[in-house]
């Protein structure tokens, strides 16, 4: 059998309209582009860790802070818990880390300034102490760092329960 178009069909073969043939051929870049997004995924948390510092270096931060968010579960008032973290570098260069400001007066970052080798890591200390005031409340602080080079503001936080500080009764 002839068709018009002058091609044979043979009977009981689906026929291939273009629809078809073109998504079977947009198919092609697609998988290209999934396996090459697939790599570009694999890469980026090999060079940097993990896929949020790996965003990060993307984004132009100069720093990455793990963690990124601290919960420190319950404090008792009065009582300073020293803390660490790990600062990395995801510049090519130096990067100096000249200051720190939080946003809660009960969080405070320690030895500063510190310079981080390019790709190099730092521990960061910082302080959480809770007033006797603060007692039954939750606390929140957000600390930002300044450093030498250009970068979007680079932020972390601490958050903390502080235990009531009323006094034990004992029986008679």
């Amino acid at each position: 059998m002839k068709n018009d178009g002058g091609s044979a069909i043979v009977e009981g073969s689906p026929r291939v309209g273009p629809a078809r043939k073109v998504a079977r051929w947009l198919a092609i870049p697609v998988l290209i582009a999934a396996l090459g997004a697939a790599g570009l995924a694999a890469y980026s948390t090999w060079e940097y860790g993990s896929p949020r510092v790996a965003m990060l270096a993307f984004r132009g931060y100069a720093l990455a802070v793990n963690p990124a968010n601290l919960s420190l579960g319950t404090l008792t008032p009065g009582v300073d818990v020293p803390v660490l973290f790990t600062v990395q570098n995801l510049k090519s260069v130096p990067v100096t880390v000249v200051g720190a400001r939080s946003s809660c007066r009960c969080t405070s970052v320690t030895g500063l300034p510190m310079v981080i080798p390019p790709g190099g890591f730092a521990d960061l200390g910082a302080s959480i102490a809770p007033r006797l005031t603060d007692a039954g409340k939750n606390l929140s602080g957000q600390v930002h760092l300044y450093v030498d080079v250009p970068s979007p503001p680079i932020l972390f936080s601490v958050f903390a329960e502080v235990a009531s500080s009323e006094p034990m009764h004992q029986g008679l």
